[in-house]
């Protein structure tokens, strides 16, 4: 092989080297899931610059109808043309690749017909390579690259089909950082709502508290200044409307707990389980006869949660509650309480044999306020909505297992850090 083919082989060979460290560099920056796609996009600019051989990188968004270049990301970040700039569309040379709705890949511009364009008479710009980006597959803007300076050797194909490539990357991480974006408005969008839902729950519940009691004093005078000859038909109507003034008022009570859950921080403390639940269990059991419930404890696998006393009281009293009002009558109610520590959670489970639920059914509205899944049963609806309420408060969760007449088994997470 003479010396003429041999240099030629060997400037293939360093063609091929670069070309396969252009594509490892983008890889390794486009593929970093710790970087934010902003940054990623400053580090793509900066490589795609250097292997082209040219000094300036941008990512535009345009808007046809309004005729405005907007410059989203540009590399360097010193350069003439900076991010956030706003410049008339018909002064840019993206314009002419739109109007041709191709790649373009021009050097020197001054023996193009681009020499012609505004833009070359405001910025005589002698290199240039850009094409279009798309999102959702609409039109959003380019991505481009130039030089004052003339490029030493015209552009390749391979450069083509890299500008391309990259900008098809572009395309859908934009995709991408939308969406994420629009998910973001609409989680804050959410949180505001659901901060004016416990504001105006708080808000009737407080109004509503004080005209309640009213009533219920107004019921009290009255019946005891009744005549006696008409005191037994007075009486009994009086029963029905204190029995609503009292479920009114107790409807009250829960609302303005739910509020009190999200507008009120509680210390933690250190909770014995063992203490804490029997305190609790007793007084369920000044109601109950030990004829008509067994309830066994275990809580050796985990005998301290920490967690605020009164949410956890208040979890514990709602959970109780429902094992007994949910009962069957079919058998004597058994509900066994037990607890563990599972991966970053102290765990307490609790398991009743009472009705149950079929959960395939109404398992999606278990958890919603005011949704009685028995209507036969007294009650408001809303003991598993606050439990769940302070345990999401506290990054907790809550899962249950149930079916129609075979119990009802739920289990409640408690971060084991806070």
């Amino acid at each position: 092989m003479d010396e003429k083919n041999i240099s030629s082989v060997k400037s293939i060979q360093v063609q091929l080297t670069e070309e396969e460290d252009r594509f490892k560099s983008l890889f390794q920056v486009t593929t970093t899931a710790s970087t934010d796609f902003k940054t990623q996009l400053q580090e793509v600019l900066r490589i795609s610059a250097r292997y082209l051989k040219i000094e300036l990188g941008l990512v535009s968004q345009i808007d046809v109808s309004k005729g405005t270049y907007y410059i989203y990301s540009a590399y360097p970040t010193d350069a003439r043309m900076q991010a956030g700039q706003i410049l008339p569309l018909q002064h840019t040379y993206c314009r002419v690749m739109l109007e041709e709705g191709k790649i373009i890949a021009v050097c020197p511009i001054r023996e193009t017909p681009l020499s012609k364009i505004s833009a070359y008479q405001l910025w005589p710009l002698e290199t240039y390579i850009g094409t279009s980006l798309y999102v959702n597959e609409s039109f959003f803007g380019t991505i481009c690259f130039a030089s004052e300076s003339n490029r030493q050797e015209p552009f390749t194909e391979m450069d083509k089909l890299y500008v391309e490539m990259v900008g098809k990357w572009i395309s859908k991480m934009l995709e991408i950082e939308f969406q994420q974006e629009a998910l973001i408005q609409q989680n804050n969008q959410l949180s505001q709502l659901n901060q004016q839902l416990d504001q105006f729950i708080y808000s009737v519940s407080h109004d509503l508290k004080q005209p309640v009691i009213n009533i219920n004093n107004m019921i009290n005078l009255l019946s005891e200044n009744i005549p006696k000859a008409e005191k037994e038909i007075v009486e009994r109507a009086m029963g029905y409307l204190k029995t609503s003034v009292n479920k009114l008022q107790h409807t009250v009570e829960n609302l303005l707990e739910v509020s009190r859950i999200s507008n009120t921080e509680l210390l933690f403390e250190t909770i014995n389980l063992s203490q804490a639940s029997a305190e609790i269990i007793q007084y369920f059991e000044k109601s109950l006869s030990e004829e008509s419930w067994d309830i066994q404890v275990d809580f050796e696998a985990c005998p301290q949660i920490h967690f605020p006393p009164v949410y956890f009281n208040s979890i514990m009293d709602n959970i109780l509650s429902n094992a007994i009002k949910y009962r069957s009558p079919k058998r004597k109610l058994t509900v066994r309480l037990r607890s563990y520590r599972h991966e970053n959670y102290n765990v307490l489970e609790c398991d009743d044999n009472g009705l149950g639920v079929d959960l395939e059914k109404s398992g999606d509205k278990i958890f919603a306020l005011f949704k009685r899944l028995h209507d036969h049963v007294e009650g408001s609806g809303v003991g598993l909505h606050i439990v769940k309420k302070i345990l999401d408060k506290y990054k907790g969760k809550i899962e249950v297992k149930s079916d129609t007449d075979a119990g009802f088994n739920i289990r409640l997470f408690f971060p084991m850090t806070h």
